[in-house]
């Protein structure tokens, strides 16, 4: 969740690299939680059949904000409450071969955006933050629960997610995967105005930290924007495996990303390692990665 009041981490800023980023739970500058007062309650359901699997899940997530300002007198915005549901399903014994199978994922939440990006991972490793540089062109955006500016309420974010995983055997040594999934999140338009105004503006709340000033500076800002800040995230990917032996795998996979945003314009800004005050057009941008394991299991 953040605070528009506050500075969150601009796009290839050196603060995503230092200690003032992520480190530890709710570290990342840019939070502005109250702590973790309510854990996640999280149930499942779950059938197992020779044929497959069905999964069912529900979460509510407490969405307990800082304060407006830097101390209890400013007060804070009430404590809102967000939700993610879940479902999937696996299908074996498929007729394209033996050991074949087939799982799909999708996920819906509200005010609890970690369960439709990466599976939670975002109080420890920086808040949902994505950016992709390319020549002077720039896509980025944020994971948020919600957002709220002085004196405001918490303007709750939506996110879903699709996923699906297909696995072939075309001989008990060799098996080769496809999988792909499509995620996104969307402010409405309360939030996005909110996000609009705190980065479209010199001086504006896109920043850097360090040790001497952990509270942020100004390091970047927006012009020209549509001050639309929903954005994407689309995978496909494949993967190809070789077992020669018992416990021993060699594998190579390859993973094609692109991150697809409505925010249009420019962002000028202070980037690590190239020319202070920059601009960079804001469009759409497309990652490639792979990797080769070897794995040795005992």
């Amino acid at each position: 969740m953040y605070n528009t009041n506050n500075f969150i981490v601009a796009p290839g800023n050196s603060s995503f690299l230092n200690a003032q980023y992520g480190v530890a739970s709710y570290t990342f500058l840019g939070n502005s939680y109250g702590g973790n007062q309510i854990p996640d309650i999280v149930g499942n359901l779950r059938l197992d059949q020779a044929w497959g699997s069905l999964h069912f899940g529900a979460a509510m997530h407490a969405i307990t904000p800082g304060f407006y300002a830097g101390n209890e007198a400013t007060g804070h915005p009430d404590t809102a409450y967000g939700f993610a549901v879940n479902g999937a399903f696996e299908l074996k014994n498929l007729p394209t071969g033996a050991g074949d199978s087939l799982k799909v994922e999708a996920t819906y939440a509200q005010g609890a955006a970690k369960y439709a990006f990466n599976g939670g991972t975002h109080d420890t490793q920086g808040g949902g933050r994505y950016a992709k540089f390319s020549g002077d062109t720039l896509a980025f955006g944020y994971a948020l629960d919600g957002v709220f500016g002085r004196n405001g309420q918490i303007e709750q974010s939506t996110a879903w997610s699709i996923a699906a995983f297909y696995e072939h055997y075309w001989n008990p040594a060799w098996r080769t995967s496809l999988f792909g999934s499509y995620s996104s999140i969307s402010y409405g338009s309360a939030g996005n105005a909110l996000l609009s105004a705190a980065f479209s503006q010199a001086g504006g709340r896109l920043g850097s930290a360090n040790a001497q000033n952990p509270t942020g500076a100004s390091a970047g800002y927006l012009q020209n924007t549509t001050g639309n800040f929903d954005f994407a995230i689309a995978q496909i990917g494949t993967r190809t495996a070789w077992t020669p032996v018992k416990n021993l795998t060699l594998s190579a996979e390859f993973t094609y990303s692109r991150l697809e945003q409505n925010l249009g314009g420019q962002y000028v800004g202070n980037v690590s390692g190239k020319p202070a005050g920059q601009t960079y057009q804001l469009q759409n941008q497309n990652l490639y990665n792979g990797s080769v394991q070897i794995l040795r299991s005992f």
